[in-house]
């Protein structure tokens, strides 16, 4: 007996689901026509981790520095083992899977799969079409087309098979937080873009503290991009480098493919300012083929050795449009809604910080409302995820107000690039907003899956109660995980890409300023012959509570508005003392925070 899922059946608990996603489809993809029959399509079928609460009490100890057991990160064989879905279960998915001539291979809690076409339609009983994606230079995806399709996944694996990726969920949706273009192109009608300085490496030297007898000599990082994202170019980085006045880096570790032919704005910006911030570090470059589904599964696979210690991520969407198929329901394979895979994933960072390896992931770019909602249209305010995980830490992002220049040391600050203002080397930090002339605007609020976590209850808590203006009772959840944790500055960021020096924005900017102030971190505590920081936030919040001085913290701002400007509508989260959803706890003092975390356990 078969569960028959329809789609347009499924719009009546689908609620939560933006109707910008079709928009977005119509928008990137071209229907092309049915698709051929003898095409391969891989896709990952989800199973249930097992002893997953057994894994978050070892992870509450292990990551609380107030714990005997604190920093005894486990192993990713000790991890596997203890959440390994039932054998019986994987075995029946996998028969169901195979039945029409997939072939799979084992993941520790999936099964990673490839077929053709003909196959999967037998297997589904659907029809899949070809869609031609523009943006991606042309490359053909096969899916279920989203207006009147439906497909049959049986009834017996009700709680066995999770769902099924790259079938029914279109990668147009998955975006890169940061803004980049040319800072004189105002895409806001009517806006004066803040344009009187740029920040590069000795701007961020200045303002956060980064003391030059730290490196990042015993630490591993890695910028983390996604659908085979073009990556770095290095004559670029060479580029950066001299103009910064910085050591060189490569990347000793390449996951994914590399195009330095065909460099990336996203990638750039990442490979550039962490390995920065992270100097003489071991820098990896990683790109994953698909979304974040594949991504944990891939880390999970990986020996302790094959993964780096410090992982930044620029890239999100809203939390409630995951998998998605279009507005009239959210990926429905068993049947399970965005919240589902959302969870899914969010077991797979759990998984991931129990070994020890951090995540610094930008807390998205267009405020409260976000990219799914850019005029404010609903008064519910949309977290943005992955950002809103529980096991990972957020950044948010800030902007100069009043920067002031001393001329600087550096060749990029003593002789800025042709059209380019001075580097900034001094002034005060608000909340990043096109209110207040950027391009993008920093990201915060409350996820609706992920529960409060109990190390930021009595910050959060404090905040409800502080007075600051939040968005009305009722559009957003006061008892889901808040974020962001921290905040950088992700405004007027100078790069190199294609040979030209550019400005950008972004919470791309701060998330891996971020993951370079991590890895030093974990540099110095390893070679004081302590364990790296792994699952930061218990420590972290600890820290801000015990030692506020190694926060700037950013009392001025909010983020009401979007990248599309300030609607009538617009809510959001106004930045106050302590922590806020607009910033965290602030923007960091480097000197001072490693030290702090140096001498924990």
């Amino acid at each position: 007996m078969a569960l028959r899922l329809a789609v347009l059946a499924a719009a009546l608990c689908a609620a939560t689901v933006s109707s910008q996603s079709l928009e977005h489809v119509q928008g990137e993809f071209e229907y092309v026509g049915a698709s051929a029959r003898n095409e391969i399509i891989r896709f990952s079928a989800a199973l249930p981790m097992e002893n997953y609460d057994v894994l978050q009490a070892r992870l509450d100890q292990i990551s609380n520095p107030e714990s005997p057991l604190y920093g005894n990160w486990m192993t990713g064989e000790e991890v596997n083992k203890l959440t390994a879905p039932k054998a019986e279960v994987r075995s029946e998915v996998r028969e169901w899977v195979t039945s029409t001539g997939a072939i799979c291979l084992d993941y520790p809690h999936s099964l990673r799969c490839s077929g053709t076409v003909e196959q999967v339609e037998t297997l589904l009983s659907t029809k899949l079409s070809a869609f031609k994606q523009h943006t991606r230079n042309g490359q053909i995806v096969h899916r279920v087309h989203p207006r009147d399709q439906s497909w049959d996944i049986p009834e017996r694996l009700q709680g066995k098979l999770l769902f099924l990726t790259n079938l029914v969920d279109f990668p147009t949706v998955r975006r890169r937080n940061g803004v980049f273009q040319a800072i004189e192109a105002d895409h806001v009608t009517g806006r004066v873009q803040a344009t009187d300085y740029s920040v590069v490496t000795e701007t961020l030297s200045d303002f956060y503290n980064i003391g030059t007898s730290v490196s990042s000599k015993l630490s591993s990082s890695a910028p983390a991009e996604f659908q085979n994202d073009t990556s770095y170019n290095k004559k670029d980085l060479a580029d950066f480098v001299k103009v910064s006045a910085l050591k060189s880096w490569n990347a000793s570790h390449t996951i994914g493919p590399y195009d330095g032919a065909n460099p990336d704005a996203e990638a750039s910006l990442d490979f550039q300012y962490m390995g920065a911030v992270a100097q003489e570090g071991d820098m990896w470059y990683w790109t994953e083929g698909d979304w974040m589904y594949e991504y944990v599964q891939h880390i999970a696979s990986l020996p302790d050795t094959g993964v780096p210690s410090v992982f930044s991520i620029s890239w999100g969407w809203s939390e409630s449009d995951q998998c998605t198929i279009d507005p009239a329901g959210p990926c429905k394979t068993n049947p399970k809604n965005s919240y589902g895979y959302v969870a899914a994933c969010n077991q797979g960072f759990a998984t991931a910080t129990a070994r020890g390896i951090s995540f610094l992931i930008s807390s998205g770019d267009s405020g409260a409302h976000g990219r799914t909602d850019p005029s404010c249209s609903t008064p519910k305010t949309h977290p943005d995820w992955p950002t809103a995980a529980d096991y990972i830490t957020a950044v948010g992002a800030t902007q100069i107000k009043d920067g002031v220049s001393n001329g600087g040391k550096t060749p990029i600050c003593t002789k800025p690039p042709a059209g380019l203002p001075t580097c900034a080397t001094g002034g005060s930090e608000i909340v990043c907003s096109t209110a207040t002339g950027a391009l993008i605007v920093s990201g915060g609020g409350f996820s609706n899956v992920a529960p409060q976590p109990t190390w930021q209850a009595t910050a959060v808590k404090a905040y409800l109660a502080s007075g600051a203006t939040l968005p009305p009772t009722g559009d957003f959840n006061a008892t889901g995980r808040g974020y962001p944790d921290v905040s950088a500055l992700g405004h007027n960021y100078i790069i190199y890409l294609s040979g030209q020096a550019m400005q950008v924005d972004g919470t791309s900017c701060s998330a891996p300023v971020w993951g370079g102030v991590i890895s030093l971190a974990n540099s110095a505590r390893l070679a004081a012959g302590k364990k790296v920081l792994g699952f930061l936030n218990p420590a972290l919040y600890q820290i801000a509570a015990s030692t506020p001085s190694v926060f700037h913290d950013i009392t001025v701002g909010d983020n009401k508005c979007t990248e599309d400007g300030c609607s009538a509508g617009c809510t959001g989260y106004e930045a106050a003392k302590g922590w806020d959803a607009a910033t965290g706890w602030g923007t960091p003092d480097v000197t001072a925070l490693i030290a702090a975390f140096v001498a924990l356990p």
